[in-house]
């Protein structure tokens, strides 16, 4: 297992290197001690599963604001994603920028997505599985979103969602929602 620093402090794209032999294939979705040699604290607190039979389904974007803000490491174990992240913190150098990444299940490869950015993705394939280790519980009452065709923060998907929940839908745009304004993500 191997983290790569990504543009945006504390990403990390999480290589990983599979065994294989007649039996499939193996390898290590977390390492307490690659995370500590990259300063990277993260204590798995909490996994949950994402079962997404519609290809093209869309999750996000999703974060927690502190005290709850969270860590999690994003890994597709059945299909594929595209999977989307904004730095969402007003102190950083890389306010407001985006990454992606294509995930899939026969790539084995995750992404640690740090306090602070907001992440989303969207189905490319049928059945497909995503497992999310956090380091934070969930907290309903901090648990905020940014709609995924923000006309601010634009991402460009690699096609139109055709489901996306109804809570997705209805987050408020950047502008008029408490992202635009004053009480902005703090650490």
């Amino acid at each position: 297992m191997r983290l790569v620093q990504q543009a945006i402090e504390g990403l990390y794209l999480v290589e990983t290197e599979a065994f294989s032999d007649e039996r499939g294939k193996f390898y290590r979705g977390f390492c307490k001690r690659e995370f500590d040699k990259h300063g990277v604290d993260f204590e798995v607190c909490q996994t949950n599963v994402s079962v997404n039979p519609t290809c093209y389904t869309l999750r996000g974007f999703h974060y927690q604001r502190p005290p709850s803000a969270e860590k999690k490491i994003i890994t597709v174990v059945s299909g594929r994603i595209f999977h989307a992240v904004i730095d969402m913190r007003r102190e950083s150098e890389t306010f407001l920028q985006k990454a992606t990444f294509d995930l899939s299940a026969e790539v084995e490869h995750g992404v640690l997505v740090p306090e602070g950015l907001a992440s989303a993705f969207l189905t490319t394939a049928a059945d497909t599985v995503v497992i999310y280790h956090m380091d934070g519980f969930y907290d309903p009452k901090r648990n905020e979103g940014l709609r995924y065709n923000d006309l601010i923060v634009t991402v460009e998907w690699p096609c139109q969602p055709v489901l996306v929940s109804e809570r997705d839908l209805n987050f408020e745009d950047f502008e008029s929602s408490h992202l635009g304004g004053a009480e902005w993500f703090q650490r």
